[in-house]
Formats: structure tokens, C-alpha cells, sequence
């Protein structure tokens, strides 16, 4: 006999269930995450492109402040006629009152510095600096220079301005007498860059190290937080983008690969556009800070909100595992006993198939669980319409309720069954008379009782005892008959 085969498993998809589950909540948790970093790096970005603004408007505000001084300053070069000491006390007083400038200085007509806040160029000659020449090509207006170093500044990268200031010659012409010069320098240009950079820091709690930038309109870096790389460095000429963004006249912010590091960063950017005297001058800022930098303290809270779900979660699933586990062993195991049930009722009707007598099988109240074949097939014969050949239906029911003819055995049937429910006998045997339309016919009733549990049941067995009986009857005829005879003769 092979061993049973099991079906598949009735509770996979419970399974199914729980990893589903466990797939939808990941995909949404993952979904949420990236929103949520997305969301922080668009608002680290726009705080970003908001300071690389704030510098570019201060650098704006700075320069127009030294234009405007410098404006004055030649407006009274041009209306008051000073000796050089005046002059001297005049420019050290505004160095004083404005303290981020680098220096002033007065150029005389030739080219050399007639008075200066840096005595270390007095007398120098600048004849032949490019922005002098500029000066006496264009002898109307203020005039700004971009970024560079002169023999003014002794090495000092500035943003040099100057302002012409003429005489009034007596026959209505004005004759050219020389130039103010105020400087800028970049240090000081820097220490705007770092202290608007450090306030946000102060404001907004930021972490991590913020990285700055700023570039001429070649993108050429004049202004580096890496001080390695200041000046080796031309941002365009290596394609960073956002130099290209900030050379668009929009401020914004953009997510980019560092070109050194090569890490991901977001670069906030804005340009600093001066006035028409300052058009040469169109400076890109950059502010920029790591990526990962902005996303720790958030990917920090979710390692440890992560951890903490997997230390409940996993137990759970394991507890889950366990209990569909111990419910499929005893699925399994219900199910070998329906088996073997199944065979152990498949046998038992087979076995009461082979017997030749009419087999019921009555529960303890009387109800018939179980027919044999003869049973059946002695139901089919007398035209029953029952197709479960009375299984299910109280035999002591229908032995009660039964008329006309071999009722009254029907009723001592129904006693003796009674009689071995109650325990009082084990065996009962009676011979009962069952005659048909097609002829006489004698039955034999054997009631015999057992027990399951202590539960009892019984075996119901007719045998048909009419050749028997007609045999005995003919016996008993040729036996009268001969003793006729004998006694006639």
C-alpha cells in the first residue's frame, strides 16, 4: 500500500499573505524614504541658492557703497583745491570710517600716486597700468575693474575703482588732473562669503561643512573654501554645472557631481551683476554642501527607527512561521486520520460486502450508519426509492411504525433492539415471516451488540431462510403422507 499524498499547502497563503504584506509595506516605505530625502535635499538646495543670493546682494551693496565714496571723493577732488597733507588726513579719515576697504589713493595727472592710506605706494608710478590707461582713455564717469593685482596692491587681489576729477581751467574747459582710486579686497569680499555662511549655520543648525565658491565670468575662482585648489582651478573650462547655471543671471540649485571628490553634492548658485560701471564685473556664487551631509541625521534616525522595527518585526514573523507551521502538522495529521478512517471504512464496507446476509449497522440510538451490498441489493429488487438504501434513517422508527402484515414481528424486532441498547442481552435472534405478492418467503433476524468507547452499536443481520423453511415444510408433507400410508394399509 503507498503512503497517502498530501495536497499542497492549505495555509500558503497565509504565507503568501505576510510576504505580500511585508513587500507592499517595503516598496511603500521606500517610496516614503525617497520622498522624504528628495524633500530635504530640495529644501537644503533652496536654502543653498537663498545664501549664494544673500552673498551676491552683499557684494552688490559693497560695491555700490565704494562707488559711491569714490564718487564723492572725486567731487571733492574736483571743487576743493587741498595740499597733500589735507589730503592725507581726508583719505585716512574715510579708511577709518570704512574700515573694509583696502585703501584710497589720489594719482596725479602723470601717473604717480600723490597721496595714499598705504604709505608703502606713495610715489609710485602707475602710468602703465592697464586700468590708468582706462582712466585717461575715458576721463568721465566711475570706472570699476574686475578682480586682479596691481603694484597698488602689493600683491592683494582687489577690485580697484576709480573716479577722474578735473579743474576748472578759467576758459571753460576742464583740464584732467588726476584719479581717486579705492581697492577692495578680496579677503575682505571672503570674510562677507564666511560670515553670512556662518550665521546660517547659527540659524538653521546646519551640519557639516559648508563648501564656497566664486568665480569671474571666465570661471576663473578667486574666492575658494579649498584653499589648495584657489586660482587652479577654472570651473567652466571643466564643465561644473552649476558655473554654468550661475553664469545664467537665475539663482537655484542643483544636484551635481563633485569633480574632485566625485561624490554627490547640491550646489545652491546666484550671480552678482553690478551696475553698468560694474558690467565687466558678472561674479558666479556657489554654495554647496555633500549630499550624504544633509541625509545623516535623517538615514541616522531611520538605521535606529529600522533596527527597533526589525527586533519586533522578525519575532513576529518567527512566532507566525511557528503557529502556520504546528497548523500544518496538524492539518497533516487531521488529514492521515480522515484517511485512515476513509480505509478503515472502505475495508469495513468491503468486509460487510462479501457476507451473504443482509447486514445494517445501527447506531446507539437505533439510526443506520452502514449497509451491506446484499442489503442494497435486496432494497434495489423490492423497488426502493431511497437512494442511500435507508443509511441515515432510525431503524427502530421504522419497525415502530410498521402495519399490515409481519408488523407485529416488526414490533418484537424493535423490542429485542431496545433490549440490547439497554445492555440486557448481547444476542437476539428471531424468525419472522415476510411473505410477497410473488410468494412466501421466511427471514432469520440476528441482533448482536458491540462497543467503541463504551458507546454501543449494533449488527443487524437478515438471512432469507425460505428454501429452508420449504424444505422442512416438504420434509413434513412426504413424512405425513407416508405415515397416511402406512397407516391405511
Amino acid at each position: 500500500m503507498t503512503s497517502p499524498k498530501h495536497p499542497p499547502w492549505s495555509y500558503s497563503w497565509l504565507v503568501g499573505l505576510i510576504v505580500g504584506m511585508t513587500i507592499v509595506v517595503v516598496l511603500a516605505g521606500l517610496s516614503g524614504i525617497e520622498f522624504f530625502e528628495d524633500h530635504l535635499v530640495k529644501s537644503e538646495g533652496e536654502s543653498l541658492s537663498l545664501a549664494a543670493a544673500d552673498i551676491a546682494e552683499k557684494f552688490n551693496l559693497l560695491l555700490i557703497g565704494l562707488q559711491g565714496d569714490l564718487q564723492m571723493l572725486g567731487d571733492t577732488a574736483s571743487r576743493v583745491t587741498w595740499d597733500r597733507k589735507s589730503w592725507t588726513a581726508y583719505l585716512h579719515a574715510m579708511k577709518a570710517a570704512h574700515p573694509h576697504y583696502l585703501s584710497f589713493a589720489l594719482i596725479g595727472p602723470t601717473g604717480r600716486v600723490l597721496v595714499s592710506t598705504d604709505e608703502a605706494v606713495i610715489g609710485v608710478d602707475v602710468s602703465r597700468e592697464r586700468w590708468f590707461r582706462d582712466v585717461l582713455d575715458n576721463q568721465t564717469g566711475v570706472q570699476a575693474w574686475d578682480v586682479n593685482s596691481n603694484v597698488l596692491t602689493q600683491g592683494v587681489e582687489t577690485v580697484s575703482v576709480a573716479v577722474p576729477f578735473h579743474t576748472d581751467s578759467g576758459t571753460g574747459a576742464r583740464r584732467f588732473e588726476g584719479a581717486v582710486v579705492g581697492l577692495m579686497g578680496v579677503p575682505m569680499l571672503e570674510e562677507i562669503v564666511t560670515r553670512t555662511l556662518r550665521a546660517r549655520i547659527l540659524d538653521q543648525n546646519v551640519e557639516g561643512n559648508l563648501e564656497y565658491q566664486v568665480m569671474n565670468q571666465k570661471g576663473e575662482l578667486f574666492i575658494d573654501s579649498d584653499l589648495y585648489h584657489k586660482g587652479l582651478v577654472n570651473l567652466m573650462t571643466i564643465g561644473q554645472a552649476s558655473a554654468r547655471l550661475a553664469q545664467s543671471g537665475k539663482s537655484g540649485y542643483v544636484e551635481e557631481e563633485h569633480l574632485r571628490r566625485h561624490i554627490q553634492i547640491i550646489t545652491g548658485y546666484a550671480q552678482f551683476v553690478g551696475s553698468k560701471e560694474q558690467s565687466n564685473m558678472r561674479w558666479g556664487v556657489l554654495v554647496r554642501v555633500d549630499r550624504q551631509v544633509v541625509l545623516a541625521p535623517f538615514r541616522s534616525v531611520l538605521w535606529k527607527i529600522g533596527l527597533a522595527s526589525v527586533s519586533v518585526i522578525v519575532p513576529m514573523l518567527a512566532v507566525f512561521l511557528w503557529v502556520v507551521g504546528r497548523l500544518e502538522q496538524a492539518r497533516i495529521c487531521q488529514q492521515d486520520t480522515q484517511m485512515k478512517l476513509e480505509k478503515s471504512h472502505l475495508f469495513l464496507q468491503s468486509t460487510l460486502d462479501t457476507v451473504t446476509s443482509h447486514i445494517a449497522i445501527l447506531d446507539e440510538r437505533g439510526t443506520i450508519v452502514a449497509v451491506n451490498g446484499m442489503w442494497r441489493n435486496f432494497a434495489a429488487d423490492n423497488q426502493s426509492t431511497d437512494p442511500q438504501h435507508m443509511v441515515g434513517k432510525n431503524y427502530l422508527r421504522i419497525c415502530d411504525i410498521a402495519e399490515g402484515s409481519c408488523s407485529e414481528e416488526a414490533h418484537v424486532v424493535a423490542t429485542g433492539i431496545r433490549s440490547l441498547l439497554r445492555g440486557e442481552d448481547h444476542v437476539r435472534v428471531f424468525e419472522y415471516p415476510c411473505h410477497g405478492p410473488d410468494g412466501n418467503r421466511w427471514f432469520t433476524v440476528r441482533m448482536s451488540r458491540f462497543d467503541i468507547d463504551g458507546t454501543p452499536r449494533l449488527v443487524i443481520a437478515h438471512d432469507d431462510i425460505t428454501e429452508n423453511k420449504l424444505a422442512v415444510q416438504a420434509i413434513r408433507q412426504i413424512s405425513e403422507t407416508a405415515r397416511l400410508v402406512i397407516s391405511n394399509a
